[in-house]
């Protein structure tokens, strides 16, 4: 197992963990279970190699038999061009695409954290065109269960994606006084990171997101928004941990 993939779990166990959306984690690095607080099943796992059908059906057939929705992100710069480019997908990927409804999810690392997002695989054929989606609500992980005709997975399917649109970003408690009260909260969340990420954090968000959004390697419509709201978020953060 490749540390950046270590690393990329570590920080999503962060991020669910902060979102109070588990009551229990285990992490194996590139497989991690959750019991999530709506009482599901969720295994998470982080795909760094290239994927056999076999392998594919086994966690979605084993897991779904024992109640458990299936979530498999893939690391998108191993695996996938940059946004807007095409990509003629394989037997694993095609698999992937037709649980969730036409697209993936995906993850990028930038040293110890990492960014996790939908990637849309826009077209009705094998070659798609890739856009990368926004980063995810973490508070909106969950499952359902997923019918499918793709001839190497017919049937119904126990899968898990972030569009759980009944969770909050984060439920807040009494206790937390000073949450609302914190107006760089909001640009750390358009970062995807932490409320105590340090400059070196902020500085490979910065990169590693405009890497992804920036206009000119995004076609999306609103990829200057998107980027705008990114440089607004890095600036204010800067000036502050600066002071």
């Amino acid at each position: 197992m490749r540390f950046e993939t270590i690393y990329a779990s570590q920080f999503l166990v962060n991020r669910l963990d902060y979102a109070r959306v588990v009551t229990h984690i285990k992490d194996d690095g590139d497989i991690i279970q959750l019991d999530l607080t709506t009482g599901q099943k969720v295994m998470v796992l982080l795909i760094e190699r290239v994927m056999n059908v076999s392998d594919i059906q086994h966690y979605y057939i084993e897991n779904t038999a024992r109640g458990i929705h299936t979530l498999m992100m893939v690391w998108a710069d191993v695996f996938l061009p940059d946004d807007g480019d095409m990509y003629v997908l394989d037997d694993w990927m095609q698999i992937l695409v037709s649980l969730h409804g036409g697209k993936i999810y995906g993850y990028e690392v930038a040293g110890r954290d990492a960014f996790y997002f939908p990637v849309y695989m826009q077209g009705d054929t094998l070659r798609r065109k890739v856009h990368y989606g926004n980063i995810v609500s973490y508070a909106a992980i969950g499952g359902e269960t997923v019918q499918t005709l793709n001839p190497y997975m017919p049937g119904e399917w126990y899968v898990a994606g972030f569009e759980n649109e009944d969770q909050r970003y984060r439920n807040y408690s009494t206790t937390d006084t000073n949450t609302f009260a914190d107006p760089l909260l909001s640009h750390f969340d358009v970062l995807g990171l932490p409320r105590h990420a340090d400059q070196a954090a902020v500085k490979r968000a910065y990169y590693t997101l405009a890497r992804l959004y920036h206009p000119d390697v995004n076609d999306s419509d609103d990829a200057d928004n998107r980027m705008k709201r990114i440089n607004a978020a890095y600036t204010k953060i800067m000036q502050e941990l600066e002071d």
